[in-house]
């Protein structure tokens, strides 16, 4: 069978698993790696796979999946950093397709996705961490919150922000 081109996804995930033709950008997580930055700021013109890099890092690092069979025979698991995949919690939006004809309607749209990262993590906030801590607290109060849709702009930082805390106290 014929590999295809990858027209249109974005899902790093996707391009593995349905085959398409792929050319191997793996070592860019090495370079962020031993970069060491606290912040990285990735730039690219439009259509120059800026999200299919993402994805790319957000399966390797992110500890909530399994991400060894799309990374196989990939040339990140020839280096020594392969023992780190899925070992780190990762915080992932994307804006791309945040338009919007008034900032409330674009406060929805990010709180949308926001939430969803929230979501993903809940699980581990029902089963039996230590709940008395304040980041947890605060966790469950701006989880009711972006679920009731009770927003702002200023609350959005927040909620990132509490979000970002609240798994380094998980996972250090």
């Amino acid at each position: 069978m014929r590999k295809t081109l990858p027209i249109g996804i974005d899902s790093f995930r996707k391009v593995r698993e349905t085959d398409r033709y792929y050319v191997d950008k793996t070592l860019l997580i090495r370079d962020f790696i031993e970069a060491e930055d606290e912040v990285a700021l990735v730039t690219r013109p439009r259509r120059f796979g800026k999200t299919l890099n993402m994805t790319m890092l957000r399966e390797f690092f992110d500890i909530t999946k399994d991400s060894r069979a799309i990374f196989d025979g990939l040339k990140i698991m020839d280096t020594e950093h392969a023992s780190q995949i899925n070992s780190r919690p990762v915080i992932f939006f994307t804006f791309k397709d945040c338009k919007a004809d008034s900032i409330e309607s674009l406060v929805f749209k990010i709180s949308t996705i926001i939430l969803t990262e929230y979501e993903r993590y809940r699980p581990l906030f029902n089963i039996g961490i230590d709940e008395s801590k304040a980041c947890y607290i605060t966790f469950n109060m701006i989880y009711g919150m972006l679920l009731n849709r009770n927003i702002s702009t200023d609350f959005l930082e927040i909620a990132i922000v509490t979000l970002e805390q609240a798994l380094y106290e998980n996972y250090n």
